[in-house]
Order: C-alpha cells, then sequence, then structure tokens
C-alpha cells in the first residue's frame, strides 16, 4: 500500500509543480507591465510554500481516507466470507448428522 500511496503523493507535487510553472508563464506571457509582473512572481513565490503544504496535506487525506474505505470494504467483503463458510460447514455437518441417522450410525 505505501508504493499506491507514494504514487499518489507523487502526483499532488507534481501537479503543484505544474500548476506553478503553468501560473509563472501565464504571468509572463500576459500584457502586463514588467514591475507588475515582477509584484506578482514574488507573491506567488511567497505563497507557494503555503499552498504547497496545504496541496500536501490535502493529497496525504485523500489518501489516508482512500486506503481506510479500501481497508473497510476489504474486511467487509471477509466478513462476507466468513460467514458463508460458517454458514457451509453448519450445513454440511447439518447434512452429515441426518446421513448418520438414516444409515444407523
Amino acid at each position: 500500500m505505501s508504493t499506491e500511496s507514494d504514487g499518489y503523493i507523487s502526483f499532488g507535487v507534481g501537479l503543484v509543480f505544474g500548476m506553478g510553472i503553468g501560473a509563472a508563464l501565464g504571468l509572463l506571457l500576459a500584457p502586463k507591465s514588467g514591475n507588475e509582473i515582477r509584484t506578482n512572481l514574488k507573491n506567488i513565490a511567497h505563497d507557494l510554500p503555503g499552498n504547497l503544504n496545504q496541496t500536501m496535506d490535502d493529497t496525504k487525506d485523500k489518501c489516508e481516507s482512500f486506503i481506510d474505505k479500501t481497508r473497510y470494504s476489504i474486511e467487509k467483503k471477509f466478513s462476507k466470507i466468513d460467514n458463508a463458510i460458517r454458514a457451509g460447514k453448519m450445513a454440511a455437518a447439518k447434512q452429515s448428522e441426518e446421513l448418520e441417522e438414516e444409515l444407523g450410525y
């Protein structure tokens, strides 16, 4: 599971960096003055660590939620299988008793 959750985290980090690069390029290519662009880039660079931490926390929470839901689903399915096996054993024991009675054992 850790490999799978590492993949989600890596995806989240890549997504954030991609968004940051896209925003920076958008600002650089926008029809603004150099001073406005530099101010905007400074603001983005200043906010990036906080945004990155928030995105990482969100991604971690989503991964943990996914793992919890998956674990619950698997446990529920195992419980159903266990109940079916118990029911089968009980039915086999009952059938065995009936057969022994018929044969007089």
